[in-house]
């Protein structure tokens, strides 16, 4: 049941969400941009952890970025700390 919740209502967008790195799954370009970006987040702060909100700063975010946040979700990249 909580897994076709995440999945329909796309919870895990707004839980803390870490980094899994897998060589076998292919990223585009967008998608390591973004990876990239949350990883400097988290090195910058110190955290072991991102909210996909800490990825889009306010007015400058399309919803290719949001897109791409949510094929990362789905590709397991990123995953929710809350499982």
């Amino acid at each position: 049941m909580k897994e076709l919740i995440e999945k329909h209502l796309n919870t895990s967008f707004h839980y803390p969400l870490t980094i899994v790195e897998n060589p076998k799954i292919k990223l585009s370009m967008s998608e390591k941009d973004m990876v990239n970006k949350a990883l400097d987040f988290m090195k910058e702060n110190k955290f072991n952890y991102f909210y996909s909100l800490y990825l889009m700063p306010e007015n400058t975010c399309t919803p290719k970025n949001y897109q791409t946040i949510f094929t990362l979700i789905e590709k397991g990249i990123f995953q929710s700390t809350e499982k």
